[in-house]
């Protein structure tokens, strides 16, 4: 900022010549910069216009001739700002001039004049010193696809007071949203959208009539679906290339594209390539496209969000430059990576090892079932104080919509013995592995219950796509006479044989009790169970360990446990 006897150097008055304005543009505002303004000033000091290099290019355009005076030259619609205005307001206020003055570049002004009550210059602001907070004000940021990627992206935005507007064709979805409901099980997300929720933040179901404020830049956050064929196990993009054809034609100048969706590698410069075909503009200076992978896990994606590293990859420095800046105020830390193509490689990457590393853990399980072998033991002990082991714990499935999907983005289909497709082709056939190994443990078929149907159960998702879990669940129900569910946060009226809690514990007791995934309530309903069972002999399918029986309070009804985890059965008895 420039005040006191400093300001004096940047002022002219409207009859100076041409030799004056050229001084005053080149004196240095700062050790480095020279200024590139002037104040513009009539005989009583008196503010009337500002100049910058690019008035005197415009006038020399138009008048094809060299201005005589400053006063030929200057800008009579310039901002500036009031003495008595507190500095906490100057974005707001300088927000709000340049949407009023219809100004549609980025930054169509850098420095900016505070005057008194007499409209006599006092001092000049420099508006990069807040360059995000008047961003924020002016632009707008529209989320399209408001699914578990989209709906937590615009709302941690939102929280950090971007002007946030959510798209989604699901009409009875953004009705939800209006009415301040989210229609996703989320930590968090109803507290934000109900703080924020009409304030700066809102939902429509069509992007193409939004109304766009004067010089305001829009920039628009894809988070669409990319589903996986199940036959051809290519990625349907579809979602994707008809919102480009809608998209492509309203764009603005200065606007930004930011992909977060999963797509395989190459897409985001197919989508460049097209903005620029199309409108025959140039990627980081007509427009910007930024590639920032979605990385968080459902359940708990609004802190990740904040807390994880957010990869942000640019099509050009300018872009990368756009992208660290919009997520800077949401994110802690922003990782730039060197271009569009590594920004989509480390979110496959990522998934496609874990993938592979949950493989390896089931195939242990396989391999220690054929001896009665506790896999988890193996594992335990393998890793423990030992730092090039680093096993996970297997599971019942690999499901879910990441790491079902991406690792074949990632692999080649056509290598033959590709070690990241092995790996996803071994986690399908995991779940039909099981169903043989149960199949054979279970001894009594009268009645059986699933608990945990969601695909992960920690963090707490509601989410069912791809649940290996829905799939052991609806197997199994084959082999019982009578047959229930339950999930600590899925809506069992959508479920077959779903029960409530208290419906379960109202039955006399169940044959068979499988918990498939690892929420921390499904513990506690077994424990429940085993309380109230009338039953002699039970059989547990435990994968996660979650029931220590030595612990446990159990009718003394109960003569005996099968208990089974991933890879053995042993029989518990009880005490008499």
């Amino acid at each position: 900022m420039i005040h006191g006897s400093q300001i004096v150097d940047f002022i002219l008055k409207e009859d100076d010549d041409l030799d004056s304005l050229l001084s005053c543009l080149s004196k240095k505002v700062f050790v480095n910069r020279q200024s590139g303004f002037a104040l513009v000033s009539d005989s009583n000091g008196k503010l009337t216009g500002v100049v910058t290099d690019a008035d005197i290019r415009k006038f020399l355009l138009i008048n094809k001739r060299i201005p005589r005076e400053v006063g030929e030259v200057a800008n009579r619609k310039f901002i500036s700002v009031t003495e008595n205005l507190p500095n906490e307001l100057w974005p707001s206020e300088i927000a709000k001039q340049m949407s009023s003055r219809g100004w549609t570049t980025n930054y169509p002004v850098r420095f900016v004049p505070i005057v008194n009550q007499d409209s006599i210059p006092i001092g000049i602001i420099d508006t990069q010193d807040f360059e995000r907070e008047i961003e924020k004000l002016r632009d707008q940021v529209i989320v399209v696809g408001l699914g578990y990627v989209g709906l937590t992206v615009a709302l941690a935005m939102a929280d950090s007071e971007m002007q946030v507007v959510g798209f989604d064709r699901d009409e009875i979805k953004v009705n939800q949203l209006l009415a301040g409901v989210s229609p996703l099980y989320e930590q968090g997300l109803d507290e934000v959208l109900s703080n924020r929720l009409g304030i700066n933040l809102t939902f429509q179901t069509n992007f193409v009539f939004r109304e766009r404020g004067s010089g305001q830049a829009a920039v628009y956050v894809i988070c669409l679906p990319t589903p996986l064929d199940p036959k051809t196990k290519q990625l349907d993009l579809s979602y994707i290339e008809s919102l480009l054809e809608v998209l492509v034609p309203v764009l603005n100048q200065g606007d930004c594209v930011v992909l977060r969706s999963t797509v395989p590698l190459g897409t985001g410069r197919r989508i460049v390539e097209n903005i620029e075909r199309k409108r025959s503009w140039k990627v980081g200076s007509d427009f910007y496209y930024v590639q920032a992978p979605e990385r968080t896990v459902e359940g708990d994606a609004l802190r990740e969000i904040r807390e994880l590293p957010q990869i942000i990859g640019g099509a050009t420095p300018a872009c990368l430059d756009r992208g660290l800046k919009l997520f800077a105020d949401v994110a802690k830390l922003t990782l730039p990576v060197s271009s569009i193509e590594t920004a989509e490689m480390v979110k496959l990457a990522g998934n496609a090892f874990r993938d592979y590393s949950f493989a390896f853990a089931n195939k242990l399980s396989e391999v220690a079932r054929s001896y009665n072998v506790d896999v988890d033991e193996v594992i335990h002990k393998s890793n423990l104080n030992y730092p090039r082991s680093t096993i996970p714990a297997p599971s019942p499935g690999v499901g879910g919509p990441c790491l079902t999907k991406d690792p074949y983005l990632f692999g080649n289909q056509e290598e033959e013995n590709s070690p990241i497709l092995s790996a996803r082709l071994y986690n399908e056939c995991v779940p039909i592995q099981l169903i043989d190994f149960l199949n054979s443990k279970i001894k009594n078929r009268q009645s059986g219950l699933t608990i945990g149907l969601a695909f992960k159960g920690t963090p707490p998702t509601d989410d069912l796509r791809n649940s290996t879990n829905m799939y052991i669940s609806q197997e199994l129900s084959k082999y019982f006479k009578n047959f229930a569910t339950w999930d600590a946060v899925v809506d069992l009226s959508q479920i077959n044989y779903g029960l409530s809690e208290k419906e379960i514990l109202e039955r006399p007791g169940f044959d068979f009790i499988g918990i498939l995934n690892n929420h921390t309530s499904n513990a506690l309903l077994v424990r429940k169970i085993l309380i109230k069972t009338d039953l002699k002999e039970i059989t547990i399918f435990d994968p996660w360990r979650a029931i220590d029986l030595n612990s446990c309070v159990i009718n003394k009804k109960v003569v005996s446990i099968n208990y089974i985890t991933m890879s053995m059965a042993k029989t518990w008895h009880q005490s008499r």
